[in-house]
């Protein structure tokens, strides 16, 4: 048998994306939000002697709640009258009145292992035969702990869930509507759910009377720990400030990034001094790294701005008169408008902020779909019909609350082509309750 083998030299051409590392950390850097970025670089900072972060405290800071600040959606103002000094924790508050007010006896240890056990939403994280298990102490003694333990401020702490935390609170306010404590333990599952008229017939009351116990327990915190959050959430550094004079837009960088960083040029000049090659070599190194992430830094403040001002002049018209509606836009616009992927822009606009007369806006909130319309006329953005549903439901008869059909039905009337499913879907990221759930009965 014979064998040949033939060898054939061929040239092949492919095309491949390499990411060296410095496009990796621009990449990275553009994703990461103000706390982020700066964390980031006082991380780099303790690896590179040459490299000093400035801090961003001499900047535009506004005291805004995450979870309440300006929205497009509901145009809510920062609420700065509800902002507490959080340096004083939970736990500290909880240790503090422990030892103020109970002797170093064993229940005292017991509730201090509970305390211990608290979640970050104030909330008891362990049961009471888990704790027996983990203690070796005995049920009764564990229940005297908790008892003592949901005995402390803020009302509803230690509690097992959101049933619990209720009636704590109920508890101590002697204020609360007739039968309230009743109806949160006997039938909390009724009450939750609306089926009203079986609590009506048990305790033989009015619907009234009840509709004015669900609008009461509404002051009741659902987690007690809402006092206690983590204070950096309480405040946003807005990346880019909008001013409008006279019908003129004026967009900048709230954060001048070529501030951020700054290279210790003294250090660098006496440690030259030192005729050793692996000290040179070295001071090199760190010279070149401190060059390549100046330059992501100051890539990343001109990215943002660029977008943003992309955004503010698509959506001019609200930025003109903030009652007016947003355009639809995509990434994918703004994208094709500065030449760059669409990545990149997602990149550049999440956790990034902007500040207007009107409040703080995330950049990634001016990007919403469209719908179309039956005249084929220009799209209407999704957000525009989230803030039309929110007026028709808010001068709805609330004793007989309109359904998502007609809700869907009266906004057909201005041509805008919905279903019941998408108001369904649009009232749900409103946060605003079914018909059934509106429905009051005073």
């Amino acid at each position: 048998m014979r064998i040949e083998l033939n060898f054939d030299q061929n040239q092949k051409q492919k095309q491949r994306l390499i990411l060296t590392q410095s496009i990796q950390q621009s990449i990275q850097i553009l994703r990461y939000d103000n706390e982020e970025l700066r964390n980031f670089l006082q991380d780099k900072s303790l690896e590179n002697p040459l490299l000093k972060v400035n801090i961003m405290d001499d900047f535009e800071i506004t005291p805004v709640r995450r979870s309440s600040q300006s929205n497009i959606n509901g145009r809510e103002a920062p609420d700065i009258n509800h902002l507490i000094d959080n340096s004083f924790s939970l736990l500290d508050s909880l240790y503090q009145q422990i030892h103020l007010n109970y002797d170093d006896t064993y229940i005292r240890k017991l509730l201090i292992f509970l305390v211990l056990n608290i979640d970050t939403n104030g909330f008891l994280d362990i049961s009471i035969e888990e704790a027996q298990r983990e203690t070796g102490a005995k049920h009764q003694e564990v229940k005297e702990a908790l008892n003592l333990l949901q005995q402390l401020d803020p009302p509803g702490v230690g509690a097992r869930n959101l049933q619990e935390c209720l009636m704590i609170q109920v508890l101590r306010d002697s204020s609360s509507p007739t039968y309230t404590y009743e109806i949160l333990r006997e039938d909390f599952e009724l009450f939750i759910q609306r089926k009203w008229q079986q609590i009506s017939e048990k305790y033989k009351i009015e619907l009234r009377e009840i509709q004015k116990i669900a609008d009461y327990i509404k002051k009741y915190s659902p987690h007690p720990n809402g006092d206690y959050e983590d204070i950096r959430k309480n405040y946003i550094v807005p990346d880019i400030v909008i001013n409008v004079i006279d019908n003129n837009i004026s967009i900048s960088s709230n954060i001048s990034s070529s501030s951020l960083l700054t290279f210790r040029q003294k250090y660098f000049n006496k440690l030259c001094e030192v005729k050793d090659k692996e000290v040179q070599k070295y001071l090199k190194e760190k010279k070149e790294e401190f060059e390549v992430l100046q330059k992501s830094v100051i890539q990343r403040g001109d990215t943002i701005l660029r977008v943003a001002t992309e955004i503010v002049n698509y959506q001019r018209d609200f930025f003109l008169d903030f009652n007016k509606p947003l355009k639809p836009l995509g990434l994918k616009t703004i994208a094709q408008k500065l030449n760059i992927h669409e990545s990149t822009v997602s990149r550049a606009v999440n956790g990034k902020y902007l500040k207007t007369n009107s409040g703080v806006y995330e950049l990634k909130s001016f990007f919403s779909n469209g719908l179309e319309q039956k005249d084929n006329s220009e799209n209407v953005s999704a957000i525009s019909v989230k803030i039309k549903i929110k007026e028709i439901v808010e001068a709805e008869n609330k004793k007989k609350p309109l359904s998502d059909q007609k809700i869907s039905d009266i906004i057909k009337k201005d041509g805008i082509v919905i279903s019941r499913r998408a108001i369904a879907k649009y009232r749900e990221e409103l946060k605003i309750p079914s018909s059934m759930e509106r429905k009051r009965y005073d």
